[in-house]
């Protein structure tokens, strides 16, 4: 069973549910399935680790250059070779992380994921430079995918709605935390924190957020509804993930308060785990969401979640968990003070652990693998 793999989404960050998704099923195909080889096509230099072992072998072709794209006789040219390149690499699979600008090998019979549908809510999809084309790539790669995986029912069902695909080819592949998130010491985990950030008082408690800025993770109704919260001058805000930006600092300045905002740039796992064992809950305020690997870390860990009253967070977070209106501040303030309370909660830790059951990357690599047995 020889796949393809165009790892696009590796080039995206260092850091990411989709690169690791991936890196899970070919590694965990490479280690169980003895007919299994893996040949993987990145399109530009991977930001993101890369799987290796010995039935796995990094291609040497390179995907189409933007500037090539604009040269119709270059782009004409580069098709040609590909066509040559693919035919003298043959396979029985194409498993693209993303979707591809090069269609050559979606004559093959492809697997093609469905992460969410953010960049069809327009307003929302400021995470991509041209979301016209984007959308254009989805498209033709769903039209021509012999199977579609989408990594939760809610974004099945929102899917479907939304294409009006075969339902018989859409499949539910839910993800997995890591398995770097567990319960830590609280010492280990509070030098973790201060190595990470030395500004950090170890005695304050606080909220975490972790996440990027994009528009659908609401990020700046969050720091609106910190900075009017009642609590928050004795409740820090950890905000963990990509960089802050210029206008999270302009929110900083029009809503003062008394509360403090500890920006945490992308930490590693290790930090991430002390982080999350060290909140007093994790809020995740996401208008849209395709699944929520976040909500996973910090259920492993015993954290208690605060978060968006949407379709795919009632179907991943445990039920003892607080739900809010993600469109309204008030709501959102109203769950920050019922979320302190969690940790407390008599039912948390069976309802986390309960919840967890159902996800685990070895249930994933056997679904993948079934299917692509029924595709050879």
């Amino acid at each position: 069973m020889r796949v393809i793999y165009d790892l696009q989404a590796h080039t995206f960050g260092p850091h990411g549910g989709v690169a690791g998704m991936m890196n899970a099923i070919i590694s965990g195909l490479a280690a169980t399935q003895p007919d299994f080889s893996a040949r993987l096509y990145c399109p530009a230099r991977p930001a993101a680790p890369v799987p290796s072992g010995p039935r796995i072998r990094r291609c040497h072709w390179q995907g189409l250059p933007a500037a090539m794209r604009r040269q119709p006789p270059l782009r004409m040219l580069y098709h040609g070779a590909s066509e040559l390149y693919w035919r003298l690499h043959p396979a029985d699979l194409f498993h693209p992380s993303f979707y591809p600008e090069d269609a050559t090998l979606l004559r093959l019979p492809t697997v093609v994921n469905i992460y969410d549908l953010v960049h069809e809510n327009q307003p929302l999809a400021d995470d991509v430079p041209d979301v016209q084309r984007l959308l254009l790539l989805k498209k033709r790669a769903v039209e021509q995918a012999a199977r579609i995986l989408c990594i939760s029912q809610a974004t099945r069902d929102a899917f479907l709605q939304h294409y009006k695909a075969d339902p018989a080819r859409c499949l539910v592949v839910p993800l997995a935390a890591d398995t770097v998130f567990r319960p830590m010491p609280a010492d280990r985990a509070r030098a973790l924190i201060c190595a990470a950030s030395p500004a950090m008082d170890p005695a304050r408690p606080f909220i975490l957020f972790v996440g990027t800025r994009h528009r659908y993770k609401n990020f700046h109704r969050l720091l609106t509804a910190y900075r009017r919260w009642a609590r928050n001058r004795d409740v820090d805000l950890v905000v963990a993930g990509a960089p802050r930006r210029s206008s999270d600092a302009a929110i900083d300045d029009l809503l003062p308060a008394e509360g403090r905002v500890v920006h945490i740039p992308y930490p590693d796992g290790q930090t991430l785990c002390a982080l999350y064992n060290q909140a007093r809950f994790f809020v995740y305020p996401s208008l849209n969401e395709g699944f929520g690997i976040p909500l996973l870390e910090a259920m492993a860990t015993g954290c208690p979640l605060c978060v968006s009253d949407i379709p795919v967070f009632r179907e991943v977070a445990a039920p003892v968990s607080v739900f809010f209106d993600p469109l309204s501040t008030e709501a959102m303030m109203a769950g920050l003070d019922a979320a302190l309370a969690l940790r407390d909660h008599p039912g948390l830790a069976a309802s986390q652990a309960q919840t967890l059951a159902r996800y685990s990357w070895q249930k994933c690599v056997e679904t993948v693998g079934a299917l692509y047995h029924e595709l050879r």
